[in-house]
């Protein structure tokens, strides 16, 4: 089966004098809109596929729609003979058709959705011959007199800020590395001496750096007293998929932290043959359990997150494996898990039945033979003592000049938003792991939209409390935008994509110049923009699931294998009810010069995607070495979304070939 159009459901006063203003500034625009033609081919040959968009968009915006049952298709999609946006009430859109659209797939199923096929049915296209249904809420530019400030969207802002230690030897560590080629696999054993002054679980993140991706997992030591050492280990196992570039890009990068700040790197290169096959057929490069905290409540019950990653850094779903926790103290097993529903996937995890009581425990994950292992661990704790309590010596953030302007200029764009730190009442969050790990993953649910800033460390957010708490807040709702950085480690964005920041150079390419995000409710002068020589790269997976607006021009995506991409927006309904928005540019100095007026026109673009429902793109993507004729309509709908007006103007635009 092809890949679905859209996938997942469910969403999340106003003055109704600004949707008249809306509406007469839309009604301006629409003439430049009306109708989007290949310049390139004589204009009679669009003019059939045109005349074609027209009637049926006036159909679309201004119909229910039926069922062969009789009544309303939205009751019934699988029985859809006309289709139609229109509510029951005259001259309004109905959103729940809006939501219903984001879920179909594109062959005719009987699903209970409205599937492509079925839509391209119902509006009487034949088989050769296909749409794409682009929607978009409509707002007043920043110059227009009809703008109106960005009221009632709550946003939260991860600044890019150090964090500075000092008094005493708090908490540093020696480490070591050495690799074993054992045949099958290299193990890496990593050796943490804690030379601090206080008891601390200290992490490890590995990065293996690929062509189009970063394969990663992140992983815990027991509590280790003063002057006390562990060895920790990971496996790499040898397939035939590793994808790195070159000799130099098989360096795997080990991140010791505690969970402030990162406290040492180590460097161990991999073996020249990793990639030969040895086991043949077994695309497995490493299996990954991860603890949902570093250090867990005593007396109630753990969850854990496992999964498998083939050496591309790509996903391997359904794999068979078997779970256990160990008591590392008694060397007694606790649980284990397995059986036919124990298996690798998205989102994958098991619970204990049982509270766990306080000591240290070993996590395990085996394959159905026992042969492969991959392994973490927690401190279990009845106390706040050891869920990193400061010690002796004062701590100091000091924000970067970068975060300061971003958060200004937020300030101007939002009036809701609160230019202070989270423990000052306000919105913005420093990227440091205490921060991250308690008071933002707490706070995130009252957001709407999350703007992980320029240049923050994105090392800080590798926790599994900081991740999954951005992960389970996407999926019910939320925007997340993450700008540029040149730390280019973006780990703890696994658990709902793979991708990697990467340097690259090249032209610029614009495969959706009609993106909204481009041109709603500014026209964006993007091809302007700093670039600032790296770009996102969304692993082949991941590519299908965002529209590349921007490109590195040559680079491939939307299915094509990875992305390399200036300007990504997540395609409705991948991401459950919530949206990402991934920009290679930083936020300020977004031109060079830095243009004020830009940054905040982009912003503005960028914020209004949090009405995510209103936004739209049902079909597959825009042919370019066809015929293509659209139109285009304004029209209302009612906002169900808790923020800026009762009324929206959307703009509804339809493309036949």
């Amino acid at each position: 089966m092809r890949p679905p159009v859209g996938r997942g459901t469910k969403a999340a006063s106003a003055l109704v004098g600004l949707v008249v203003a809306l509406a007469v500034y839309s009604i301006a625009m629409m003439f430049l809109l009306t109708e989007q033609q290949d310049l390139s081919r004589p204009p009679e040959t669009l003019a059939p596929l045109s005349a074609q968009a027209r009637t049926a968009l006036d159909l679309i915006v201004e119909r229910p729609g039926v069922a062969s049952t009789g009544g309303d298709w939205s009751q019934d999609p699988d029985a859809m003979t006309r289709f139609g946006l229109a509510s029951q009430v005259a001259g309004l859109l109905d959103v729940e058709k809006l939501r219903l659209l984001k879920r179909g797939d594109w062959q005719a199923l009987p699903n209970g959705v409205p599937d492509y096929a079925e839509i391209r049915s119902a509006l009487g296209l034949p088989d050769h011959g296909g749409f794409h249904l682009r929607t978009a809420p409509v707002a007043a530019g920043l110059d227009d007199p009809a703008f109106t400030p960005l009221r009632g969207i709550p946003v939260a802002y991860v600044g890019d800020f150090q964090e500075v230690h000092g008094g005493g030897n708090r908490r540093t560590v020696n480490a070591s590395a050495s690799m074993a080629d054992l045949g099958t696999h290299v193990r890496v054993d990593v050796t943490i001496h804690n030379n601090g002054t206080q008891a601390t679980v200290f992490q490890y993140a590995v990065e293996v750096p690929l062509r189009n991706a970063t394969a990663s997992q992140t992983q815990n030591t027991r509590l280790l007293l003063p002057d006390q050492a562990a060895t920790v280990s990971f496996r790499l196992y040898r397939a035939t998929n590793w994808a790195w570039a070159d000799a130099a890009e098989r360096n795997v990068t080990i991140r010791i932290s505690d969970v402030d700040d990162l406290v040492g790197t180590l460097k161990v290169q991999l073996p020249l043959d990793m990639r030969t096959g040895a086991l043949s057929g077994n695309d497995i490069g490493m299996l990954w359990i991860d603890a949902a905290t570093v250090v867990h409540d005593a007396g109630t019950k753990a969850t854990f997150y496992f999964g498998a990653q083939a050496g591309d850094g790509k996903d391997k779903n359904n794999v068979p494996v078997t779970v256990e926790l160990w008591n590392a103290d008694t060397g007694s097993l606790v649980q284990s898990w397995s059986g036919g529903s124990v298996k690798t996937g998205s989102n994958a995890k098991v619970t204990t039945s049982a509270n766990v009581a306080a000591g240290n425990y070993t996590l395990g994950i085996r394959n159905s033979d026992g042969s492969i292992l991959g392994n973490d661990t927690i401190h279990a704790s009845a106390t706040e003592v050891a869920k990193f309590t400061p010690g002796a010596g004062p701590v100091t953030l000091v924000e970067s000049a970068v975060s300061v302007l971003e958060r200004a200029l937020l300030a101007s764009m939002l009036p809701d938003f609160v230019d202070r730190l989270y423990n000052e009442s306000g919105d913005v969050y420093p990227d440091a792991k205490s921060i991250l790990n308690g008071p933002f993953a707490d706070n995130l649910p009252r957001y709407r939209v999350l703007v992980v800033g320029s240049e923050v460390d994105h090392n800080s957010m590798t926790s599994a409390q900081a991740k999954l708490a951005v992960m389970n807040w996407v999926l019910d709702g939320g925007l997340l935008v993450v700008f540029g950085s040149s730390d280019q480690q973006v780990g703890w964005l696994q658990p709902l994509f793979q991708a990697s920041l990467a340097t690259s150079s090249g032209g610029v390419g614009v495969p959706d110049p009609t993106h909204p995000i481009l041109n709603t409710p500014e026209r964006l002068k993007y091809l302007g923009y700093k670039d600032r020589g790296y770009t996102w790269r969304l692993a082949s997976q991941s590519a299908d699931a965002f529209t590349h607006v921007v490109v590195r021009e040559g680079a491939s995506g939307g299915g094509q294998g990875s992305s390399s991409d200036f300007l990504a927006v997540s395609k409705p309904g991948y991401f459950g009810e919530g949206s990402i928005i991934l920009s290679a540019w930083t936020l300020w100095g977004i031109t060079d010069p830095p243009d004020e007026r830009e940054s905040k026109a982009f912003l503005y673009n960028v914020v209004l995607q949090a009405l995510n429902v209103f936004y739209v793109d049902f079909g597959p993507p825009i042919p370019t070495d066809r015929n293509v004729g659209s139109a285009t309509r304004l029209a209302v709908a009612p906002n169900p979304m808790n923020f800026l007006t009762t009324y929206l103007t959307v703009e509804v635009i339809l493309y036949v070939w």
